[in-house]
């Protein structure tokens, strides 16, 4: 009979460092959440949410909101309002797929639960998409 090695160590170091363990479902819950925000607040800005695993709203070729699969949602903004942006809700660039996204701003969950707030962001981010030429 074969002894288990893992017998006599700690039941929390083997959960925290088994290679086999599935994503928390926290994780998974935090993104429907999230997406659920996401549809809210593009309702209240009379935007149309496209998009099945890495929902985005469009316009005039760009996306200009994005919620990636980890449940971050993102804001494409111009560059003055990203800053504005940053400084009052502490926040930083958008990463998605391990890289920045350009001209993205991560949007707080705290802030994603105010609709009213994320609907104007939104609308400014829309905005500016539409002020780029258009992709062909």
């Amino acid at each position: 009979m074969m002894k288990n090695p893992f017998r006599n160590m700690n039941p929390e170091y083997r959960i925290t460092n088994s290679l086999t363990l599935p994503e928390p479902k926290t994780k998974l819950m935090s993104f429907k959440e999230n997406l659920d925000k996401f549809d809210l607040a593009a309702r209240k800005a009379g935007l149309d949410r496209k998009g099945k695993t890495v929902p985005y709203t469009s316009s005039n070729g760009y996306m200009h909101c994005l919620l990636n699969k980890e449940g971050e949602f993102g804001i494409r903004l111009p560059k003055e309002d990203q800053a504005k942006f940053k400084a009052k809700y502490e926040s930083g660039p958008l990463m998605s797929h391990g890289a920045t996204m350009r001209d993205y701003v991560l949007v707080p969950d705290s802030l994603l639960a105010n609709t009213e707030e994320i609907a104007k962001w939104m609308l400014i981010s829309l905005e500016h998409v539409n002020s780029l030429p258009p992709k062909q």
